[in-house]
């Protein structure tokens, strides 16, 4: 589905697209992040992701590099959303593709990298775009194409790791294990949202969901940072607060489970491309007694606890309660997710790095409609 899709978008200038350039740009770029060139295969229940080798990742490259005819800048946001809701065929390698967009009667391209939500995770989400530029723009192809070996075996001995400690993390019974299974045998998580009943569902799944974009103004967005600097907390916190008000408003419900996306990152893997992110429980008490102040402080240690036991897989978590009836005993028969039924997430974009080359200059960093 493209709803998984993630993008970033890049307005650069330049005087010309060179195809053959490009395609050896993208062919480096997925070559040093092997979690964008994998093959996923299905054996039984299980799905295992293969990397895929030089010859593929060329032959992926030249497909997944799109040069678009010239178009309007008034119709620029329309084929940016078109290009996002395009979808892969994850089980043909086909993870990542840039295009290439170039903007009538003015020296611009837009430069639109998309990665699925399968190989990477949001945090993983502005890399594909300003290296495959950096890589177009460089002549040195022979040290890139010698560094991105290098770095490739970096990056696959680094998901393995990832991957190993997850495993280890799953075996042992660890500080993260067992904060996650007392908290759910408290009272503090024997509750669950009845709310997500009261609409019809379809009779076949649908993963394709609904939305409802909401533009947040500049003037509102320092307004909230104020404020979050005045009751000593974070803009995401103070986010969260407010979200579970809403959401105590609609269920009538004081005790709420939310849910939302930890990085899971740390020195050694912050520029790993790959899905480390790992979407867990903060249990909220919503008081119409408490102070604005009390209740953002309880909200920052809910996520605090949260955050020092974030490497405990949810996947595993879910299997642990289904698997242990003093765990499940604990959750409504109803609930389709253990854990929680509402989530909210907090996305930081980095800042465009200012970038004057021999082929191009990044302009400006551009959004999907549904980004803005």
């Amino acid at each position: 589905s493209s709803v998984y899709n993630l993008t970033d978008v890049i307005k650069v200038k330049t005087e010309g697209i060179d195809r053959e350039r490009a395609v050896f740009a993208l062919e480096l770029a997925l070559y040093t992040h092997p979690a964008l060139a994998m093959r996923y295969v299905i054996d039984g229940e299980s799905i295992e992701a293969i990397p895929l080798e030089r010859e593929e990742i060329h032959s992926i490259a030249a497909k997944q590099l799109v040069i678009h005819q010239k178009v309007k800048q008034v119709d620029v946001q329309s084929v940016i959303t078109s290009n996002t809701k395009t979808p892969f065929d994850i089980f043909n390698g086909n993870l990542a593709r840039v295009h290439l967009i170039p903007i009538e009667d003015t020296p611009f391209i837009i430069a639109q990298g998309i990665i699925h939500h399968v190989a990477a995770d949001g945090f993983s989400g502005f890399m594909l775009t300003i290296q495959f530029l950096q890589f177009y723009d460089s002549d040195d192809s022979k040290y890139f194409a010698h560094r991105a070996y290098l770095i490739r075996e970096q990056e696959l001995s680094g998901i393995r790791h990832y991957n190993s400690m997850q495993r280890c993390v799953a075996k042992q019974d660890s500080l993260n294990k067992q904060y996650w299974k007392e908290l759910i045998k408290s009272n503090n998580f024997s509750f669950s949202l009845d709310m997500m009943r009261t609409y019809p569902h379809s009779n076949a799944p649908s993963f394709q969901g609904k939305e409802i974009i909401t533009a947040i103004s500049n003037e509102f967005w320092i307004s909230l940072g104020n404020k979050a600097k005045f009751l000593g907390c974070s803009k995401f916190h103070l986010l969260l607060a407010a979200w579970s008000i809403v959401i105590m408003r609609y269920s009538q419900q004081d005790l709420i489970n939310v849910g939302t996306a930890f990085h899971c990152r740390n020195a050694w893997n912050l520029d790993l491309t790959a899905f480390l992110s790992n979407a867990m429980p903060v249990p909220i008490q919503v008081s119409p007694r408490t102070t604005l102040q009390a209740y953002v402080n309880d909200i920052k240690k809910g996520v605090d606890a949260a955050k020092k036991h974030e490497d405990y897989p949810a996947a595993l978590l879910i299997q642990d309660i289904f698997t242990d009836e003093t765990l499940s005993a604990t959750i409504p028969p109803w609930n389709n997710n253990p854990l929680f039924n509402v989530e909210i997430n907090y996305y930081h974009i980095p800042m465009l790095p200012k970038y004057r080359g021999k082929r191009l200059q990044f302009h400006e960093r551009l959004y999907p409609e549904y980004m803005q």
